[in-house]
């Protein structure tokens, strides 16, 4: 096979290949054999880059590794983050990182800068806890930390895990919204109150 830009999975495929059995011969720098090698394994590298891009962790998802990675507790964040509460209240979502904690982080713990403050997964606060059910079907409001305001009726129930909001009207999915990107939900409910 003549090394050559990949363009499909086919040539993906072969390239892997060639690059494995290049890889058992175990041949010197600056060889032929070795050139093609160091070739064949740039342009896997740069189809891969293109075709299988991979996600930076949210903050929480490097804090959460490095602490697995070194047997940590949440207790042993306590010198980066401050109080246990304070802990607890980043590990789940409810706190933003501060720029103090990004600093004693990176410092302390080796996670890097870019993904302690990578924009769009900066931990904002959740606006509820658990599943929200509704007595009966209500128009929700909800606002962005961005400024924009979506509103959907017939909401009967508002869930959400670690990463997203899902609003159902009974059992449809009427929107799914990114956790982080979510400041507050308004019932009509909590409307009229504001307005008395």
């Amino acid at each position: 096979m003549e090394p050559r830009v990949i363009k499909t999975e086919e040539d993906h495929e072969a390239s892997l290949a060639e690059v494995e059995r290049l890889v058992a011969l175990d041949p010197a720098p600056n060889t032929p054999e070795g050139d093609r090698l160091e070739l064949l394994a740039t342009l896997v590298e740069e189809y891969e880059k293109d075709h299988f891009p991979i996600e930076k962790p949210t903050p929480i998802e490097a804090i959460l590794f490095r602490m697995e990675q070194q047997g940590l507790e949440q207790k042993d964040l306590i010198p980066y983050i401050g109080s246990k509460s304070k802990v607890s209240e980043v590990l789940s979502g409810k706190r933003r990182l501060t720029l103090r904690m990004v600093r004693a982080l990176n410092q302390g713990l080796g996670i890097p800068l870019e993904v302690l403050t990578h924009e769009h997964d900066v931990v904002r606060r959740e606006p509820g806890k658990g599943d929200r059910p509704m007595s009966t079907a209500k128009k929700v409001k909800v606002e962005m930390h961005k400024g924009e305001e979506y509103e959907f009726s017939d909401v009967t129930r508002i869930e959400h895990d670690r990463y997203k909001y899902e609003l159902y009207r009974d059992r449809e999915i009427v929107a799914v919204l990114n956790k982080w990107d979510v400041k507050n939900f308004i019932t009509e409910e909590q409307k009229q109150e504001q307005d008395n």
